[in-house]
């Protein structure tokens, strides 16, 4: 995201601007703005998916191992997860995927905090 916002901001903000000019009825400013912001959205959708290319064109070696382990780290987490039939609206389920692990500690604390899901009512 940052790479793009810095690309498109210094491309757009760099171009000559004629205040008399408008574009589409736009002042062109607000429309440079606006452009800016368009390609660092897009940047940001489409990021992670070059990033990964990218890391796996890179590391071939390692790829492979890393997919395996995060098949089976998906696997516990489907195994460990608490029960999400017994969700209600006053009592959601915690983290259902496993999203905010990002540390051992932080997988322990989601562990803890499946069990005390499991244990509600």
């Amino acid at each position: 995201m940052a790479i793009a916002a810095i690309a498109s901001g210094s491309y757009f903000m760099t171009l000559e601007i004629d205040p008399s000019k408008t574009i589409a009825g736009i002042d062109p400013l607000f429309v440079h703005i606006g452009a800016t912001l368009a390609c660092t959205a897009v940047g940001w959708l489409v990021g992670p998916s070059l990033g990964v290319g990218v890391w796996t064109l890179l590391h071939r070696s390692r790829a492979a191992q890393f997919a395996q382990r995060d098949r089976e780290f998906y696997t516990r987490i489907k195994r460990l997860r608490a029960d999400p039939t017994r969700q209600v609206v006053h009592n959601p389920v915690p983290d259902y995927y496993g999203e905010s692990i990002g540390s051992i500690h932080q997988y322990r604390q989601w562990l803890r905090d499946q069990v005390r899901g499991e244990t509600k009512d």
